[in-house]
């Protein structure tokens, strides 16, 4: 983004160009546990309802299908000896 203000001769107008480009929108979305981010998704554009439905029911339900949220690391022989 451009700045809005900058510094100038006093009482004259500041004169200044500002690059213009083409933005583009990306969205991140992932699952955030205590030890690692799991089920990253990155798509173009704004996520809606839509494409959250299908986050959750394609690439966040598969990689907590096989883990109970109250399960310690140690009962999955994960944890330090």
């Amino acid at each position: 983004m451009a700045p809005l203000r900058g510094w100038g001769p006093s009482g004259r107008r500041l004169q200044a160009s500002a690059p213009f480009g083409h933005w583009e929108t990306m969205t991140f979305i992932a699952a955030l546990r205590h030890d690692q981010i799991s089920a990253p998704w990155v798509i173009d554009g704004l996520i809606n309802g839509e494409l959250f439905t299908l986050y959750v029911e394609k690439v966040l339900a598969p990689t907590l299908a096989g883990r109970h949220p109250r399960q310690s690391r140690q009962s999955q022989g994960q944890g330090r000896p």
